[in-house]
């Protein structure tokens, strides 16, 4: 039985891996608070592929945590990033609720939501959901509902 439901998770995970969906505003305004929902999930582990509530990986624990504000994001971190529906910003314009992107070699691996005071909160190892300072050469995105003027 748990063979099975394990097979049966990792199937559902794997069609939903590569299923992207375009960046929408669902009725009614997309709120402020997305790192204060993401800090809900402190401690939850990562896995590759898991979208919540128990455990997720970077662009699962994105997407579930902006879902809740009415704002559909693509699956993986690559497709969140070329997403019309985000606007880059500079480091200097960053401020709580953006998406955190890192790349390499004109792919990007990985996204965490922004929390202030250069820090970020993600998942992406065995030490699961938490806040981390920001590292590397991050860029950083806002979805166009939560900018100013934008889609609502």
């Amino acid at each position: 039985m748990t063979r099975r439901l394990l097979w049966t998770v990792l199937a559902a995970t794997l069609a939903c891996v590569g299923a992207v969906t375009p960046v929408r505003a669902a009725a009614g305004a997309v709120r402020h608070g997305s790192a204060l929902l993401a800090l809900r999930y402190k401690g939850r582990p990562y896995v590759w592929g898991a979208a919540g509530p128990y455990a997720f990986d970077c662009s699962g624990l994105v997407r579930t945590v902006y879902r809740r504000h009415g704002l559909a994001l693509p699956r993986t971190a690559d497709a969140m990033y070329h997403s019309a529906g985000l606007r880059r910003v500079s480091r200097a314009q960053v401020r709580r609720d953006d998406l955190v992107f890192w790349s390499a070699g004109g792919y990007v691996y990985h996204v965490g939501i922004y929390l202030g005071g250069g820090r970020v909160v993600h998942t992406g190892d065995y030490r699961g959901v938490r806040i981390a300072p920001l590292w590397g050469r991050p860029l950083f995105k806002r979805p166009r509902a939560l900018s100013p003027g934008g889609t609502r």
